[in-house]
């Protein structure tokens, strides 16, 4: 794994952010969830570039695409649906589960809510989450 190759990756599926870790492990994301760390705790060398590095133990070397436009907001009309799916088996279909109101929820509040915060997917279940 190369910087390059993640962050083309990343970039190329719709993502902003492209993070390498333990020497070239990439992963993709509309947002960065942890708190900055040291930038020497990223001191692992990727594994397709030795000289660009790949994070570190329990560490993200993160990259920002800086042509990503962010996308409107106030619509949900880019939203398809995929169908229904099962829980599966080892957690949830969709891991980030928002607060709404249960009694007020609509597919259109779902897909608002998911919208404002980034996320590719929105999902209800139970008439209510």
């Amino acid at each position: 794994m190369t910087v390059e190759l993640c962050v083309s990756s990343c970039k190329s599926n719709g993502f902003r952010y492209a993070g390498l870790e333990y020497y070239g492990e990439c992963f993709c994301g509309d947002s960065v969830n942890g708190p900055a760390a040291p930038e020497t705790d990223c001191s692992y060398a990727c594994t397709g570039n030795t000289s660009e590095t790949c994070g570190g133990f329990d560490r993200v070397s993160i990259y920002q695409d800086p042509t990503f436009t962010q996308s409107d907001t106030t619509g949900t009309t880019d939203y398809m649906s995929l169908g229904c799916y099962s829980e599966g088996y080892n957690g949830r279909a969709v891991a980030f589960q928002q607060v709404v109101n249960a009694s007020a929820l609509t597919t259109e509040v779902c897909l608002q809510t998911c919208k404002s915060k980034n996320y590719p997917l929105a999902a209800t279940e139970y008439s209510g989450e």
